[in-house]
């Protein structure tokens, strides 16, 4: 089967692409030829990945049995073209989704998240009489159809769509739309890459790593580079923390806590993969500066997915505290990416309360959660613990890896994927 994605993608961070990545490689290893259409490398670097020439190489798979992924990606104009200027991403999107469905005959078009990939799809599959299947991430609803200049827009092209991959939850608002019941799509299963996330990934090399972020790229901010001169020692208990810089995220709560630890005289010292607007990134360095622990905290850039399990388990435990976040229906995976790899994982209340991780995970059990990472007081007493006793945070990873097993499960995944995309076009 042929199919053409139409989706965020490596370089570009974030769930999307890292969901995107991972189900080209599902289609692809099954058997199937996937193209990619992106506008990846025109991410601002604010949100841009930075890759190594061998990561890059990742973009593109084949695999011995005739499955491939190969990914195009659009390109900036040199200079504006109209005025007032906007990027047309739309329609060098469908442009390209065209040519390709045309020249490799494809199949099916899919994209993930409305805009502009959604409503590139559409087009394509009107010029080109190819089914179109649009999926949709949780900022689409919350955010962007609760615009009433987008609303209509969206529920024009997700009307005329082949299938409309949702949860069930949704249905009413779909159907509310316009959009008819029997053309909703339920995706069965999910899972992360396990062969991927796995406990004996390789440990991050953290210095060489920084290193080769650095080397070349001018536009990383000056918050990153207070991490050059350092030295890391693996021996040393390490918290791990990443992601978008944001106060919802609670990266800040973070490094008061690690603030507060290290005043009490524990030794430890903290992995920060993150990045967004520059703005965020001076205002984290200096809140690291501010709380005096800018000798032990580790900055890196965005990096790809596959590279998330060796910082994992470069960590003792690794945290993720976002809450208030202002999307309803955000369910991020880093949580599982961590209990995947057989780390301890320090987790947040309001992440704890979402559908799929309040079964199963238990403080002191298998994970250590924090009701309110607000609570600076509460977050450093779970961190020095972990930073004392990183014998027992390491069990309490292993314990959570059992739960993970019973989550995850990859193979099952690709196959379910290949079912559903071949059951859109015989549909």
């Amino acid at each position: 089967m042929k199919i053409c994605i139409i989706s965020k993608f490596p370089p570009i961070q974030g769930g999307v692409s890292t969901r995107t990545y991972w189900m080209a490689y599902a289609l692809a290893k099954r058997g199937n030829q996937v193209w990619v259409v992106t506008n990846a490398d025109e991410a601002e670097a604010d949100y841009r990945m930075v890759m190594t020439p061998s990561d890059k190489r990742r973009l593109h798979i084949r695999f011995a049995n005739g499955g491939s992924v190969r990914c195009v990606s659009s390109e900036r104009p040199a200079y504006d073209l109209y005025v007032p200027w906007a990027n047309p991403y739309v329609t060098k999107l469908a442009s390209m989704a065209t040519d390709i469905v045309r020249e490799h005959a494809c199949d099916l078009i899919y994209a993930y998240y409305l805009e502009p990939y959604g409503m590139a799809a559409s087009l394509a599959a009107q010029w080109t009489g190819v089914p179109c299947v649009l999926a949709h991430a949780g900022s689409d609803i919350s955010v962007l159809m609760t615009r009433p200049w987008l609303r209509t827009s969206y529920a024009e092209i997700l009307k005329r769509a082949h299938r409309v991959v949702t949860a069930k939850h949704f249905d009413d608002l779909f159907v509310g739309l316009g959009v008819k019941k029997r053309r909703l799509y339920h995706l069965g299963s999910d899972s992360l890459p396990t062969h991927c996330f796995r406990p004996g990934a390789p440990r991050l090399d953290v210095n060489e790593r920084l290193a080769e972020a650095l080397a070349g790229h001018d536009w990383l901010h000056a918050c990153f580079r207070e991490s050059a001169p350092k030295t890391f020692d693996p021996r040393v208990p390490t918290l791990g923390m990443y992601g978008k810089i944001d106060h919802a995220k609670g990266m800040f709560d973070f490094i008061r806590a690690l603030g507060m630890v290290q005043r009490r005289g524990v030794d430890v010292q903290a992995i920060m993969m993150c990045g967004g607007a520059e703005k965020s990134c001076r205002e984290l360095a200096a809140f690291i500066r501010e709380n005096r622990v800018e000798e032990n905290v580790w900055l890196l850039p965005f990096m790809p997915n596959w590279v998330i399990p060796s910082l994992i388990n470069a960590t003792t435990a690794t945290c993720f505290l976002e809450r208030d976040f202002f999307i309803d229906y955000h369910t991020p995976g880093v949580p599982r990416e961590v209990l995947a790899c057989g780390s301890c994982l320090v987790l947040s209340g309001d992440i704890h309360k979402k559908r799929g991780y309040k079964e199963g995970l238990v403080d002191g059990e298998n994970c250590l959660l924090v009701p309110d990472p607000r609570d600076h007081e509460a977050l450093a007493s779970k961190l020095e613990w972990v930073a004392r006793n990183p014998r027992e945070a390491e069990e309490l990873g292993r314990r959570g890896l059992l739960l993970s097993r019973m989550w995850e499960d990859f193979d099952e995944y690709m196959e379910d994927l290949h079912t559903m995309f071949h059951g859109f076009v015989s549909a």
